[in-house]
């Protein structure tokens, strides 16, 4: 099996996070993609009429899944 070198931050920690490197301002991070030692190499964020699911993916907003 193949072993995961990053790993997603906690939902919990995420909410709290808003904008992040090269995000549009006022957008909620949807999932932030850190190395072993939580420094951040990446994030993601849900672009205008979508929102981020529990699996930090970015659905449209009239699917009601967030």
């Amino acid at each position: 099996m193949k072993e995961k070198l990053l790993n997603p931050l906690k939902r919990n920690a995420l909410k709290e996070i808003i904008g992040g490197s090269g995000s549009i301002p006022g957008y909620q991070v949807c999932m932030i993609i850190a190395d072993d030692d939580g420094h951040i190499i990446d994030d993601k964020v849900c672009p205008a009429r979508t929102c981020c699911n529990s699996n930090n993916e970015c659905v449209p907003l009239r699917l009601n899944q967030c």
